[in-house]
């Protein structure tokens, strides 16, 4: 019976290892860093496969294939967010528009002759 850590679990463990080893690490090594990644997650599950009786050559070949997967994964998202981050526009304060004067109010004159205003204040009869 086969008592080994679930593979997701080594993973997950391992990504949280690579992301404290990724803040520390300097920017002149940005190549190395996915090479970095896959070696802990392979070795993190041969260590369980160790610890636990389980097989070492089988725990090595599922984690190639887990870790490969879950850092192409990652890695595709940081690069999609690298690209969506560069192309947003950057956030541009509105410009003031100058207030419009508001067209002068119609002026109501009482007489006894209808008279028809017009919008420039002049009357006709």
């Amino acid at each position: 019976m086969n008592n080994m850590i679930p593979l997701e679990y080594i993973i997950l463990f391992a990504m949280a290892i690579v992301e404290v080893i990724r803040k520390r690490m300097p920017d002149t090594y940005g190549d190395l860093k996915p090479f970095i990644a896959f070696t802990i997650a392979i070795g993190c599950n041969v260590l369980n496969a160790a610890i636990f009786g389980g097989s070492m050559l089988a725990a090595g070949r599922d984690s190639f294939i887990a870790a490969g997967v879950a850092l192409a994964m990652f890695g595709s998202g940081t690069v999609l967010g690298n690209i969506i981050s560069k192309s947003s526009p950057k956030a541009v304060p509105a410009q003031a528009v100058p207030a419009q004067a508001a067209p002068a109010p119609l002026e109501i004159k009482s007489s006894t002759t209808p008279e028809v205003m017009t919008q420039d204040n002049s009357t006709s009869v």
